[in-house]
């Protein structure tokens, strides 16, 4: 398994330190008897179906964060399952560059916890989860899963979504620039390869972010790609983030509450410096839209 980590680390072109820490956590649990056998046998019984309920893979690794950092040692383990997860790919039938697009994901959670936390590990093991269980995949861009409907009945250009329907909802990792043609892309890739959930041939998709924040109008400039991102959708429902949770996902760093030390070093953050200067706060939208014939209707 420790080839098969390094190799994961080069594939995915891991960061040179990042490859280093998860090798040095890797040999210390394999070192110890009993770590060893807590690790491997929770990688087995996941592998297995044993684990039915999220989270119930994580709490059992708690023991092992005596010898590693708990981030650490969870990145250690969903990479570990990435070994089995290409078998069940392979088995479904779905393609390779979709595997790696998914996979992907965690490199993204990775740099995210190193910028957070000065830690090589990821601090939201059971958000990724969800990708060894096939319940979300990565086309390209953007990243899709299947979910119902959650607000009043929604209708447009004779089409109607209400609570309870098949839905997909997406989600944006933060793997760079949010550009209109490559979400099209990630839509069209979703609508084919969810489409046997939609019989009439128009797809529903939802989301449910701080990207949706309807004020950002209002601070960002016309140019901006969140607003273009924003566009697409229309929203039913907002949402005040009175504790800026989000701001974390700008300025690589929380807020607490004095924004003259946050950081200017992108257009966004000097942005949204500029909005919560102002005594202003972060929100969140849930946002619909129909697509059919390969374009937002």
């Amino acid at each position: 398994m420790r080839e098969y980590i390094l190799s994961f680390c080069n594939e995915f072109e891991y960061p040179d330190g990042a490859a280093a820490a998860l090798v040095e956590c890797y040999d210390k649990i394999a070192e110890n008897q009993s770590a060893r056998d807590i690790f491997f046998e929770n990688v087995d019984n996941f592998n297995q179906g044993v684990f039915k309920d999220k989270g119930g893979e994580l709490d059992a690794l708690e023991p092992l964060k005596e010898l590693c950092n708990i981030y650490t040692v969870h990145l250690l383990f969903l990479i570990c399952l990435s070994k089995q997860l290409r078998v069940l790919y392979k088995q479904h039938n779905i393609d390779y560059g979709i595997f790696y697009d998914s996979v992907c994901d965690l490199k993204y959670k990775l740099l995210e916890c190193h910028s957070l936390h000065s830690v090589w590990g990821v601090f939201v093991a059971w958000w990724l989860v969800d990708y060894f269980y096939l319940k979300r995949v990565a086309l390209g861009r953007l990243q899709f899963e299947l979910s119902t409907y959650n607000d009043t009945v929604f209708e447009k250009n004779g089409y109607t979504v209400k609570n309870g329907d098949t839905v997909i909802n997406m989600h944006i990792p933060s793997s760079g620039p949010l550009k209109s043609e490559d979400c099209l892309k990630s839509y069209i890739a979703a609508s084919e390869f969810f489409k046997d959930k939609f019989e009439s041939g128009v797809t529903v998709f939802v989301c449910d972010s701080w990207l949706l924040n309807p004020y950002h109008k209002d601070f960002l400039p016309q140019n901006s790609n969140i607003l273009k991102f924003q566009q697409d959708f229309n929203i039913v429902r907002v949402g005040k983030d009175e504790s800026c949770h989000d701001a974390w996902r700008v300025f690589n760093q929380p807020f607490e509450g004095n924004a003259d030390i946050l950081p200017e070093n992108t257009s966004l953050q000097r942005a949204y410096k500029g909005w919560l200067k102002q005594g202003n706060t972060f929100y969140t939208g849930y946002g619909v839209f129909f697509f059919k014939d390969n374009k937002v209707i």
